[in-house]
Formats: structure tokens, sequence, C-alpha cells
């Protein structure tokens, strides 16, 4: 039992003693967990407790937006040909246009082989025949097509094919016979003649000016020799102009007033009408 001392102080039996010892022990005890478990909020260098921080999920990457849609390019289907070309592209594929010239005999159709002059002896209908067909020159290209198609034809006696070409001697039929049609597989087209002149065929180390060697103008230099040219032979000045980038045709056939002699028309094709350059 507990006694108080005269100088104020209590007086403990030994099992009370023994009993405070024992709860003082558990208090060190609770003490020491207490501290050691609050000892990481304090660092040794004395400031203020860091917060821990709060864990975050890693950032997702950014989507790509989906491309928009996009509308299928606009592709024009194959050039369809012109009604009475296809009938006759039927009969024969070699067809590549057609040539009138108005209140002439001039008129038919115009073939194409390339490397050969498989129709100088043949018609349209692949038979032989001593009027053959009018046909593209075998060293032009028409696809891509040449500037200049030249177009070759007998001159024959019976008034066919083209012996009317040589009716362009006399200034006043061409007056009267300035446009040629001629129309490829599947464009109507009109040209205008720009020169008509007499020539030959030259040997080959004729250093002179070849018509039937121009087939296509490398630059506006090739071109205008071969303007320059066509218009000194001219017969007469038909006033036509032309330039660089122009497409023409060149009509040829034979002329018996000199050895090897050709006569020969040449003609620009117009721009359509109702076009900004008509």
């Amino acid at each position: 039992m507990e006694s108080r001392l005269p100088n104020g102080r209590w007086h403990l039996s030994k099992a009370q003693r023994k009993a405070c010892a024992v709860l003082a022990g558990c208090g060190a005890a609770v003490f020491a967990a207490l501290a050691f478990a609050l000892f990481p909020l304090f660092p040794a260098g004395g400031g203020r407790a860091q917060p821990t921080p709060t864990p975050t999920a890693a950032p997702m990457p950014t989507a790509r937006p989906a491309p928009a849609t996009e509308k299928p390019e606009q592709t024009q289907g194959p050039p369809r040909m012109l009604a009475y070309m296809a009938e006759l592209y039927e009969q024969n594929p070699d067809i590549i246009g057609y040539l009138h010239i108005e209140d002439t005999n001039m008129d038919g159709p115009v073939v194409y082989t390339p490397g050969e002059d498989y129709y100088l002896r043949r018609g349209f209908d692949g038979e032989k025949s001593t009027a053959g067909c009018l046909f593209v020159d075998k060293y032009n290209t028409v696809d891509p097509r040449d500037a200049n198609l030249i177009i070759h034809g007998h001159n024959m006696n019976n008034g066919t094919m083209f012996h009317d070409l040589l009716k362009y001697k006399d200034e006043g039929f061409y007056r009267e016979h300035k446009r040629i049609r001629f129309d490829s597989l599947y464009e109507e087209a009109e040209y205008e003649v720009v020169a008509a002149f007499v020539s030959q065929v030259y040997y080959v180390s004729d250093t002179v000016f070849k018509y039937y060697k121009q087939y296509d103008f490398a630059d506006e230099a090739a071109f205008s020799d071969f303007w320059e040219n066509i218009q000194k032979l001219s017969l007469y000045d038909t006033g036509a102009t032309a330039r660089f980038g122009d497409e023409f045709i060149t009509l040829s056939t034979c002329d018996y007033s000199r050895e090897d002699g050709r006569m020969v028309v040449v003609a620009r094709k117009l721009p359509p009408q109702g076009s900004p350059s008509d």
C-alpha cells in the first residue's frame, strides 16, 4: 500500500515499485517505436518534412488523328472516238484521221504504219491498189503526236487521191480553199493553209532544206528554220502567222514538172472555235 512521506513524497511498497518499473519500461518501448516511425518525416538536416510524391501513371502517347477522308482523284476515262471514226476504226485499226478539202476529190481516211510504207500500193481495206491510200510518213510519230504530220498521197491521173493538190499552185484556188479539215480519231479540227510550194526529193548528201524531214521541232530555233524556209519557198504570200508549239500537217504528192518533184501544201491547226486564242 502506498503512503506519503513527511517530505511530501509518496512511499511505494515493493510490489508497487515493481509495477511502476514495468510500466516505465513499456512506456519507453512505445516511445522508441513512435520515434522510429516518425524519423523518416524529419530529414537529418533539420528542415521541414518533404511530402512523399504521389505516384502518377505514365502519360499515354497521343493518338495521331485519323487523316481526313480524301475524295478520290477524278480520273477521266479514255477519250471517246468520234462516231464516224469509230466505224472506220472497226474496218481498219491503222486509221489515225480523216482528211477533207471542200470541192475537191481530196477526201478520205488517213492511215499510219510506223517504219513502213504499207499503204503505198494498198487501199484502206488492205487490198492491193495502184492508188494506195493517204498515209502518214513512216518516220512520223502519232502518239505522242509530232508537231508536223507529213501526209502522202498519189497524184492519180483520174483526179483522185492528191491529184487536186496541184491546184494550190493557183493563188486564186488557194483563196477559195484556205481551210482543210483533218479530224483525228477523237477530235474534229480545221487547219489553215500557210504555204504552198513545189520541191523535190534530194540526195542524202544535199545540204538543203528538206521539207519531208521536218517532223518535230526540238526548240524555237528549229521551228524558226522550218517556218522561214517554207515561207521562202511558198508560191504566194498567205499572210499566215505561226509560233513554236503550233501543230501542222504537210500534204505531199508527186509533181512531174521536175525530176522527183513534189507539190507541197503546209497547213496550221486552228484553235477550237470560241477558245481564247481563236
